[in-house]
């Protein structure tokens, strides 16, 4: 019920008893001092004369009753919003409790839900903001060691050049990385448009396929791609290249040499699925709830290979869900893991 018809419901029972109960009051009174020897007409000015105070009190009573009741949806967010202010920004907003469901009560909750959705974003852009500051340093640090250590007046020219080629290496690699956090931050802002068109999916991972078989000959490990039909599917090819490179790239790093990874897809009325699966050391039960989050490693064995960013796994989910698909990940420690895109065929 809306609150106005709530409150118009209410306050008429409400004066419809007090006067009820005032004429009943005031005929009890009427008759008791006619009883005792007064006049009618003074029996009857005093009666109002008791009576109609009584009538005012109650009804100012039950106005603030009202007033008291509904406006405590507001109160008690006021008092939330407080006590948010005294906690630092780490800790959530605490949870509103309202007993009603009218109007007032609906609007506070949706505005406390609101209030409680952008601390959350806030808190995780913070969170985005620290980690991606603690990952840029790194790479800014050796940049600048490996420079400080060219400028030596005794380096050699074999020196500087291998001080120039890992310089460059870095460059490269902090280049990606800002390429990554500028595309993380334009789908967490959801300000990223995708300029999508219909691709040839068949060509689409033939060719992923053949560029895939020089990536992994350095480790030597078998890529098998398995034959699939024929088919149209509406998105950016750039982002879900970019898609797929991440996923091989993980498939890579956590393979070991002669290891296999397997790339096969299918479709139904609506999806395509597109499996990349390997023989690699697999993923722990209790993290892959985990390893979709910015800079999340799951931890390797041989530390020799370096790790990256942890931003391979994010991008994908986030550019997946952009194209309003879904990532499914089986995994077992010691003996692989599989990816799962589904991806909407039609536009």
């Amino acid at each position: 019920m809306q609150i106005r018809s709530k409150v118009l419901v209410w306050y008429g029972v409400f004066l419809t008893l007090v006067v009820i109960t005032g004429i009943a009051a005031g005929t009890i009174l009427y008759n008791s001092l006619l009883a005792s020897g007064n006049e009618p007409s003074t029996a009857w000015w005093l009666s109002l004369i008791w009576i109609i105070p009584c009538i005012v009190a109650a009804s100012v009573g039950g106005t603030y009753y009202v007033i008291k009741k509904f406006s405590e949806p507001i109160k008690k967010l006021n008092h939330v919003t407080q006590k948010a202010e005294q906690q630092p920004l780490s800790n959530s907003i605490p949870e509103l409790i309202i007993n009603s469901n009218d109007d007032i009560a609906v609007t506070v909750t949706a505005i406390h839900n609101f209030i409680k959705e952008r601390h959350q974003k806030l808190q995780q852009v913070l969170h985005f903001s620290s980690l991606a500051s603690h990952e840029l340093r790194t790479p800014l640090t050796i940049i600048r060691n490996q420079l400080e250590d060219g400028m030596r007046s005794d380096v050699t020219l074999d020196q500087l050049n291998a001080i120039v080629t890992s310089t460059y290496d870095e460059i490269i690699r902090l280049h990606h990385l800002v390429n990554d956090l500028l595309t993380i931050s334009t789908l967490q802002a959801g300000t990223l448009k995708l300029e999508k068109k219909t691709v040839n999916f068949h060509s689409f991972i033939k060719e992923f396929y053949d560029e895939a078989l020089f990536l992994s000959r350095e480790k030597n490990i078998a890529i098998v791609l398995s034959k699939g039909p024929q088919v149209t599917l509406y998105c950016e090819p750039d982002r879900l290249r970019q898609v797929l490179f991440n996923l091989l790239e993980n498939a890579l790093k956590y393979t070991s040499e002669q290891g296999r990874v397997y790339i096969s897809y299918f479709i139904d009325d609506a999806n395509l699925y597109l499996k990349i699966a390997d023989t690699g050391s697999g993923i722990p039960r209790h993290k892959i709830d985990n390893i979709f989050e910015p800079f999340y490693q799951v931890a390797r064995h041989d530390q020799s290979v370096h790790q990256g960013a942890g931003l391979g796994l994010s991008l994908v989910r986030w550019i997946v869900d952009a194209h309003g698909g879904s990532v499914d990940v089986e995994s077992e420690e010691g003996k692989g893991t599989t990816f799962t895109i589904r991806l909407p065929r039609g536009n």
